[in-house]
């Protein structure tokens, strides 16, 4: 299992926080957030820079664009692992991890696939 300081380490970790932060104010469950995270990372075999780095590729003038079939596959992984979780439980954890995506510059709505 991946420690909370080497999760932290992570650029898409710091983002996130960075970015949450920003709009939010310091999330009082930051301690979840990472758990949930560290789990998720687990069940999907990548560490977070790694998913992130999946679902963007830099385009010309240095933006960068979602890749669709990436966002897709993370989108049904979170669904996995919510309902693997279950309930109530499953949806604040499935959360979380949208939210790492989202502050990350990823859209993680199901809207989306439609």
């Amino acid at each position: 299992m991946t420690t909370a300081e080497k999760l932290e380490a992570q650029e898409s970790v710091k983002r996130w926080y960075h970015y949450y932060e920003r709009h939010w104010g310091p999330p009082p469950d930051w301690d979840f957030k990472l758990k949930a995270l560290a789990r998720f990372a687990e069940f999907v075999g990548k560490e977070p820079d790694g998913m992130i780095k999946e679902c963007l590729r830099e385009v010309e003038g240095g933006y960068k664009k979602i890749r669709a079939k990436k966002r897709r596959f993370y989108i049904e992984k979170i669904r996995e692992f919510e309902e693997q979780i279950g309930g109530f439980e499953g949806r604040q954890w499935a959360n979380a991890i949208r939210s790492f995506f989202i502050h990350n510059g990823v859209a993680m709505s199901t809207d989306i696939m439609k």
